[in-house]
């Protein structure tokens, strides 16, 4: 049997007690201690402890008395039924009708789904405050079997009894803070069910047929949008409860985070910004969103509806049968309205329409983006999207606190978007991309990922070939002269019997025209010695095209060739040439000094002079196109 007959400073003493023996830290302390050998108070006499000196330490581990809001979420078990586990009293609670005017065993009753049993009824729970006169009163909850008022019974209903009074129809129900290991399991566990949350979502979403959007089976929950918001703002809590409470602003913000939630593309964007946290507004706090509200309907993110897709899909869609409500042609068949419900409903205990959807007549009314005009759009418009501006935006679908004529399918109202009301929330749609809209969005989703670390080093071996970069030269030179052309004895081109040698420097920069193809300039001077040891000094000067040719040696060597045509020791010539860079010799690939060696063969254009050149170029990339790695 339920332990009875205790007053509320017997639970608090029990409590501490308890938490003792089983080696727990004891929750409530009087004057500051903990040690129930110091209150002066003796259970069972009908004594008093100061209510005002006595205080809990909700981080201790130790037992102790609910508060209303734990108390009221476990009685509820995740269900919203007038009692806990049933809207049928008998079915859950021992009362004045069943009980025979005693108690009963526990847990002979139907529990609730939570497994919790005699949460409604058998004898009422004490719970911690309520009430800040703890001398004079104290909370309790649940009904008991003395007791013949069914709304006594109700999950929400608070009672007060004296906090001292020994009473044979109210007993306590024992809770304990997790902390931990027990508390990082639970917090594992919650981690776990809101991922779910979220990601089970979208399979929710009905496609609408023949139209290139999916909408929500029914207005948004409660649990997913705390799990996406980090609050619940709704005057009826409950998860498995339409979300309310909620302005216009507050619908869209919460789309977006969904959105950016799931790895999709947000919608709406204020002053060309998406991402809701850089709109300068806070959720049930904020009045309006300062700026110019957008709205990209080709995206696959989640939106509120249009009018016309709102109200497409109340009637049936093409599945239309013409009924007066969503599914209908009796209001209250279709959903809550004043008539039938005194407060927001369960989603889903209506009949559901022609499409499968519940609630689009009645519960809770549903925002949708339109501005709010007396009339539609004269003339054929397909899916229009209401004016342009205007002071207020459509609400639809009726709720519990209006006539049911208001949840007709084509009924319309209309909110301040900053209101927040208790019978007002909101379903979302998603569009349904095209496959050249589908291509777009991957090409800009792609474009936002940032590269790892391997893709960056493996874009720098492909730049490392279209740097632009400022050259310092240093070249040897052979140089062969004969009376003859090489064109008609090409045999020359191989006679370098008595060449004059010499030695150039100079400057030149290299442009790249794209990942295989650059060209570039140089300009200097040089001097040469002949068979007397005869120095000439002569200019230099080229102009050359090349090809990259690849990589080698595990990417260390890039190597290229090139044409070049100029002047050669002051006489016009044309030739090839080969450069081999060493990459990274100096400092990292790419970011800043280049060196490579080269080698050439020039012949003058009447072809009677030839020449062979190898050196060494120093290569600056230009610092200030220096290539950042962005998609």
């Amino acid at each position: 049997l339920p332990v009875e007959n205790v007053s509320w400073y017997d639970a608090i003493y029990f409590c501490n007690k308890l938490s003792v023996i089983s080696g727990k830290q004891p929750v409530y302390a009087v004057r500051g201690s903990t040690d129930i050998n110091s209150w002066n108070y003796t259970p069972h006499y009908k004594s008093k402890i100061g209510g005002k000196e006595i205080t809990q330490n909700l981080q201790a581990d130790g037992y102790r008395l609910p508060t209303g809001t734990e108390w009221e979420y476990a009685a509820r078990g995740g269900e919203f039924s007038a009692y806990s586990g049933s809207n049928n009293l008998d079915e859950v609670a021992w009362n004045y009708n069943n009980s025979a005017n005693k108690t009963h065993p526990v847990a002979q009753k139907k529990a609730n789904a939570f497994g919790l049993y005699d949460m409604s009824g058998n004898v009422d729970e004490f719970i911690w405050g309520l009430t800040d006169n703890w001398d004079v009163e104290c909370s309790c909850r649940g009904g008991d079997y003395t007791d013949n008022t069914a709304t006594h019974f109700d999950v929400t209903f608070n009672s007060t009894a004296y906090p001292h009074s020994q009473m044979e129809n109210v007993g306590l129900r024992l809770f304990a803070s997790l902390t931990g290991d027990e508390l990082a399991a639970a917090q594992k566990e919650i981690e776990a069910k809101n991922a779910a949350i979220i990601n089970d979502f979208d399979k929710s979403l009905i496609t609408i047929p023949y139209k290139t959007y999916k909408i929500t089976k029914t207005e948004v929950r409660q649990d997913l949008y705390e799990v996406v918001m980090g609050e619940n703002p709704c005057s009826f809590k409950l998860g498995c409860l339409p979300v309310e409470n909620i302005s216009w602003y507050d619908a869209i913000y919460f789309c977006n985070k969904l959105s950016m939630a799931l790895g999709l593309t947000p919608c709406y964007a204020v002053n060309g910004m998406k991402n809701p946290d850089t709109w300068g507004y806070i959720p049930q706090s904020s009045t309006v969103i300062e700026g110019v509200i957008t709205c990209d309907f080709t995206v696959d993110g989640y939106r509120l509806p249009t009018e016309a897709e709102w109200e497409y899909a109340c009637r049936g869609g093409k599945y239309n049968e013409n009924y007066r409500w969503s599914g209908s042609n009796n209001g209250e068949e279709a959903g809550a309205f004043s008539g039938n419900c005194k407060s927001i409903q369960r989603l889903g205990l209506f009949k559901y329409n022609e499409l499968g959807l519940y609630d689009m007549s009645g519960n809770a009314a549903e925002w949708v983006w339109d501005y709010y005009a007396k009339s539609y759009s004269s003339g054929t418009v397909t899916n229009p999207r209401g004016p342009d501006k205007g002071t207020a935006r459509v609400i639809r679908g009726g709720s519990y606190k209006s006539k049911a004529s208001a949840g007709r399918v084509f009924s319309r109202a209309s909110l301040n978007a900053s209101s927040r009301e208790d019978y007002v929330g909101f379903r979302i749609v998603r569009h349904i991309l095209t496959a050249k809209e589908e291509a777009k969005l991957h090409a800009e989703q792609a474009a936002a990922v940032p590269y790892t670390e391997e893709e960056i080093a493996e874009l720098k071996k492909k730049d490392s070939s279209k740097r632009k970069a400022l050259t310092f030269y240093i070249s040897m030179m052979h140089r062969q002269s004969s009376t003859e052309s090489i064109y008609t004895n090409p045999q020359l081109l191989t006679d370098f019997s008595a060449p004059l040698k010499g030695f150039a420097g100079g400057l030149g920069f290299i442009m790249p025209v794209n990942s295989h193809l650059f060209w570039g300039l140089n300009a200097g001077l040089g001097y040469n010695f002949d068979e007397d040891n005869v120095v000439h000094y002569k200019f230099d000067a080229s102009c050359k095209f090349g090809l990259n040719t690849g990589m080698f040696l595990g990417d260390i060597l890039r190597t290229s060739l090139y044409l070049e045509a100029g002047f050669m020791n002051n006489i016009p010539a044309y030739g090839v040439g080969v450069d081999v860079e060493v990459l990274g010799l100096l400092t990292e690939r790419n970011s800043g000094i280049g060196v490579d060696v080269f080698a050439s063969y020039d012949v003058s254009f009447d072809g009677k002079e030839h020449f062979g050149k190898v050196g060494v170029n120093i290569e600056i990339l230009l610092p200030n196109i220096k290539k950042e790695y962005k998609r």
